[in-house]
């Protein structure tokens, strides 16, 4: 888990009454302290303060929150990678860093330049509506992203493409896989959440077309990823023969008829 550099900066809650909402949350905000002391709220991000861990600078899962907890969770590591990048790209070139220019390098509300910051909008934007299953799906597929690739943060729409998504693929089903090989059925639904997140960002005008690994429609492909023919998972069989099924059903119309023909 991304930690902070040297304590120059920290997620936290903003616990003031004003900033409290109904069901007893508050905003997590960012606080800077390269000269002086800025916080930058997000107000999307919520958390209780019993549910607000502290040293961890994480929301703690439980039965009632643990959906909205891991989405949350899954942003900030994002946040956290960003910050940190930003903090080591000016340590490594001896230049002088200030809360300002993390701030506007952050550009929290802007997207487009990375896939992850559009997948982190993205997330946000089901968040402010109140959509938390569908954040937790995309949720999902940008931490197993991440878990996969350690330079997913810096990659842009052009990179994704058919190779990209076959390595993801293979890699999941791996068994050398920390944790063992994934099931095809969750594997697949990253992949369609990958999908449909690409396909936005070509109707918003910042995607790849180019390189579009699941579809012909923007122009010829050597290769496209078909997600059903690739995770086709096999039918199960019943639990119980198809002969027991019969007989048991037969039995219990024959009993019934035999009930209706004598009722007494």
């Amino acid at each position: 888990m991304p930690r902070r550099n040297n304590k120059k900066w920290r997620f936290m809650l903003v616990k003031t009454t004003d900033r409290k909402r109904k069901n007893g949350s508050y905003p997590i905000a960012i606080e800077f302290n390269f000269n002086g002391r800025s916080i930058l709220t997000q107000d999307d991000l919520l958390a209780r303060i019993d549910d607000w861990e502290q040293d961890f600078e994480r929301v703690r899962e439980t039965k009632r929150n643990k959906d909205r907890a891991f989405v949350t969770n899954v942003v900030l590591d994002s946040l956290a990678t960003r910050i940190n990048n930003i903090v080591n790209e000016y340590r490594e070139k001896n230049l002088i860093l200030t809360n300002a220019i993390v701030i506007n390098k952050l550009a929290l509300k802007v997207s487009g330049d990375t896939v992850e910051n559009f997948a982190v909008e993205h997330i946000l934007n089901l968040v402010k509506n109140n959509q938390i299953g569908s954040a937790k799906i995309f949720a999902e597929m940008f931490y197993y992203l991440r878990k996969f690739d350690s330079r997913f943060c810096k990659k842009c729409f052009a990179d994704i493409d058919f190779n990209y998504v076959v390595a993801f693929e293979k890699a999941q089903l791996s068994p050398k896989r920390e944790g063992g090989p994934r099931k095809k059925g969750g594997i697949s639904v990253n992949i369609r959440s990958l999908r449909t997140l690409l396909n936005k960002a070509i109707a918003d005008g910042i995607g790849c077309t180019e390189t579009h690994p699941f579809s012909t429609k923007y122009g010829p492909r050597t290769d496209i990823y078909v997600i059903t023919k690739r995770l086709k998972s096999k039918s199960r069989k019943p639990l119980v023969p198809k002969s027991s099924l019969l007989d048991f059903y037969n039995y219990e119309f024959d009993e019934m008829v035999y009930k209706l023909e004598n009722p007494h």
